[in-house]
């Protein structure tokens, strides 16, 4: 077999072509002997630069192309990688599985792509803007009989697994309540400018949201995931305006057993006291290692749990249903602290 070099700039549209079978693929460009799962990135920013990073230091998995809907960040993607692109191939061909990676107000389009091109497919956080957005992606996913898997890598750390573990042996016993609380913030209000092709986020109508959607998501996941309660209510606060993103958001959610759970998400707030603190009637749960610690590692146990899956072994994987309940708790955040009442969270699924 001769090798074949894979397009790296390609449209949603392109991705139709997919075919699943298995046999020797090419790696940017060079044949690669070995039977992998095939995998293709949607999206060249920050977080598909860290899935190219885990994806390349994670056994039995192969990135096989890019899809960027950038010419100009392709080029910088590329050339740091040193993956080959070229946009001379009108087709692709050779996925098993894709990474959707792109901005938020993509995830939909392309996740739906990806769904009817009848591919499985892991997408970053969060997993819409909308909850109407995030049931469109389940709804596609369910049709086409795809698997569907959210990227909430903090799920994967060792210290809250280990604590999912403990809460559900009954260690604390009852939980009480608890504080989420992960701020990013710098000295003197100062933060760094984002680059050209991350400038989306800053945009209330592409992001979303800021803090809420970028950090308040994975808080709102660990909260059902450690718990194993879903959130009913929503009293919050921010400082989101109608053309500017939140940068600090804060609210209390009452779980089903009627514990309050106090949430503080920020990219203002400096020298923030990062915690997970969870009170039982038993005792105290408490993790603050997990927002120190080297995100490439969390990356690559997420890819590793995405490949058990795929081979239809169950993992601490966030589901779409997952996904679906934290877009569900941040549009009921932001309508709280929009209308600076409590918001009561319907059945999302």
């Amino acid at each position: 077999m001769s090798p074949r070099v894979m397009k790296s700039v390609l449209t949603i549209s392109e991705l139709i072509p997919f075919v699943n079978n298995t046999y020797p693929v090419i790696s940017f460009g060079i044949l690669d002997s070995m039977l992998l799962v095939r995998i293709a990135l949607i999206g060249l920013g920050l977080q598909g630069e860290r899935l190219t990073d885990a994806t390349s230091k994670t056994k039995g998995v192969i990135l096989t192309c890019t899809v960027s809907r950038s010419e100009k960040r392709l080029a910088e993607f590329t050339k740091i990688r040193k993956i080959h692109g070229t946009s001379s191939i009108s087709t692709l061909e050779d996925v098993d599985a894709v990474l959707v990676a792109s901005a938020n107000h993509l995830h939909a389009s392309d996740a739906i792509a990806v769904a009817e091109c009848k591919k499985p497919f892991l997408i970053e956080k969060p997993l819409a803007r909308t909850l109407s957005e995030a049931k469109r992606i389940r709804t596609a996913a369910k049709k086409n009989r795809v698997k569907g898997f959210v990227d909430f890598q903090l799920r994967m750390h060792p210290s809250v697994l280990k604590a999912q573990r403990d809460i559900q042996k009954g260690k604390i016993g009852t939980l009480l309540y608890g504080e989420f609380v992960w701020a990013v913030g710098g000295l003197e209000g100062k933060t760094p400018s984002l680059p050209p092709h991350m400038r989306w986020r800053e945009d209330p109508k592409e992001s979303g949201g800021g803090s809420l959607p970028t950090r308040g998501s994975h808080l709102f996941d660990l909260i059902r995931f450690l718990t194993g309660k879903e959130v009913i209510s929503v009293l919050a606060k921010s400082d989101a305006t109608p053309t500017t993103v939140d940068r600090t958001a804060l609210g209390v959610l009452t779980l089903s057993n009627g514990a309050a759970v106090y949430v503080m998400t920020s990219k203002s707030v400096p020298n923030s006291d990062n915690r997970v603190v969870l009170y039982g009637t038993k005792g105290v749960i408490e993790i603050r290692d997990i927002f120190t610690h080297v995100p490439a590692e969390l990356y690559e146990r997420t890819i590793q749990s995405f490949l058990k899956e795929l081979a239809g072994k169950k993992t601490s994987l966030a589901t779409l249903a997952d996904g679906i309940a934290s877009v569900a708790i941040t549009e009921a955040f932001q309508k709280s602290a929009k209308t600076g009442k409590r918001v009561r969270i319907s059945p999302w699924a």
